[in-house]
């Protein structure tokens, strides 16, 4: 009897003890969720999503897990959305915890988002063309926009890509590399994305991580490499630009706040992303659409990350159903520029 007693006093403080740590670690989480993560090196951290995270955590599941380390030139996004679980919005904007939430609210703001639209459409006309004072444009209410972004390319594939957007009416912004032609093949396929009416900007020239983290030096070499060829093909001077990896990749810890002082003094705007297709985590087809169309549906204004690259055709392939699925929930789709205000992981301090 006693020894029963015993083994029951163990699972007791087993429970005690596991019912701690879930308190613990779900605090943690809903400061993480609904804020910033903290600083390092005096930056300011902010979270994004992950699909398969965000599926576990609408299943009750609550788990932290290590960065996966990527290969140079192979995955842009491991480091930057396996960090955490959940979706991460803007800093300020409304924080939705899951589908079902986000549909509850959604229903009970329907009639708000009509009455919205007409005065949208009236601030529009009377405010149009003004910037806030930091000179980023913001949304007027009703508005639903989504900017389809493409990193690593242009490839091979490049052609069909635009053939596509042309088809659908739709403007984005590559942010481009030049990893997969040489430079006269490659400005012609630049020059080729500017005559289509879409938004060139620096991603990186060679897409090699531990080259171009390897010092402050190391990247912006890199970066005005690519820069020159934006420009050319172009024919404006270039100011947007994406880390490779985001702005918080584990690859650029040691630099990173001198990096974003850099690109401040120089008058450069970085963009992350806050939605994704998840065409580098071996989603099939199916799951990259729901993926990309449930990533964009909390939001008014979303910035998604997609990939141009040899071995991601499907994203091509389903690009006119996450087209025609967000039209139908009420979404434009237009190109970044500098009037865009970016959605930024890591970010200096505001003063």
């Amino acid at each position: 009897m006693q020894s029963r007693v015993r083994r029951h006093g163990r699972h007791g403080k087993k429970f005690l003890l596991l019912g701690f740590l879930i308190c613990f670690f779900s605090g943690g989480f809903y400061q993480y969720k609904n804020g910033r993560t903290g600083e390092v090196l005096g930056v300011q951290i902010w979270g994004q999503q992950s699909q398969a995270y965000y599926e576990a955590w609408e299943s009750g599941f609550q788990e932290l897990e290590e960065d996966v380390s990527q290969e140079d030139g192979k995955r842009d996004i491991e480091e930057s959305v396996k960090s955490y679980l959940g979706m991460q919005q803007d800093p300020g904007e409304t924080k939705l915890g899951g589908t079902g939430e986000y549909a509850d609210r959604r229903r009970g703001k329907e009639a708000e988002e009509k009455s919205a639209k007409g005065a949208g459409e009236e601030a529009r006309r009377a405010g149009e063309g003004q910037l806030a004072e930091d000179g980023f444009a913001d949304l007027v209410p009703g508005d639903k926009v989504v900017y389809l972004t493409f990193d690593d390319g242009p490839c091979e594939s490049t052609s069909q890509l635009l053939h596509v957007l042309d088809e659908l009416g739709v403007k984005a912004t590559f942010f481009v590399t030049a990893q997969y032609f040489g430079e006269e093949e490659l400005l012609a396929q630049l020059r080729e994305i500017v005559n289509r009416g879409h938004t060139l900007a620096v991603h990186t020239y060679s897409h090699q991580y531990k080259e171009i983290y390897a010092s402050a030096e190391a990247f912006w070499e890199d970066y005005e490499r690519m820069e020159a060829l934006v420009e050319k093909a172009s024919g404006r001077e270039n100011r947007l630009f994406r880390f490779p990896g985001g702005s918080n990749t584990g690859q650029n810890v040691e630099i990173r706040q001198e990096l974003l002082q850099t690109a401040e003094q120089r008058g450069l705007i970085y963009h992350d992303w806050n939605s994704f297709v998840g065409d580098t985590e071996g989603l099939s087809s199916q799951q990259m659409l729901e993926q990309a169309v449930g990533g964009v549906l909390p939001r008014s204004k979303s910035v998604m990350l997609l990939h141009n690259t040899p071995d991601k055709d499907e994203v091509i392939e389903i690009l006119p159903q996450i087209v025609e699925q967000l039209r139908q929930e009420g979404y434009d789709f237009a190109v970044l520029d500098e009037t865009v205000r970016p959605f930024q992981f890591a970010r200096l301090p505001d003063a």
